[in-house]
């Protein structure tokens, strides 16, 4: 039998064995939203913030996919 269990962050940073890995590879989503809209003098409110998170998440990250593939054929053609 196969169980799994959900451990918070901080108790998964715990056991973590790669600390500096981890947070150099780390993308804290809400953050950025929060900081993003607050950079322009926006202050969210918890729920406000969870439903952009929600609409970001649905939003298939097609710029995202975009920047992956721009910097890969950077670096292919030798540009980097």
């Amino acid at each position: 039998m196969n169980t799994t269990s959900t451990q918070s962050l901080e108790q998964w940073l715990q056991d973590c064995p790669n600390k500096f890995e981890f947070y150099s590879r780390f993308l804290d989503i809400k953050s950025d939203i929060q900081n993003t809209l607050e950079a322009e003098g926006i202050t969210p409110t918890d729920e406000q913030l969870a439903e952009v998170l929600d609409k970001y998440m649905d939003s298939g990250f097609v710029e995202n996919a975009e920047d992956i593939l721009y910097f890969w054929n950077e670096y292919v053609n030798g540009e980097v």
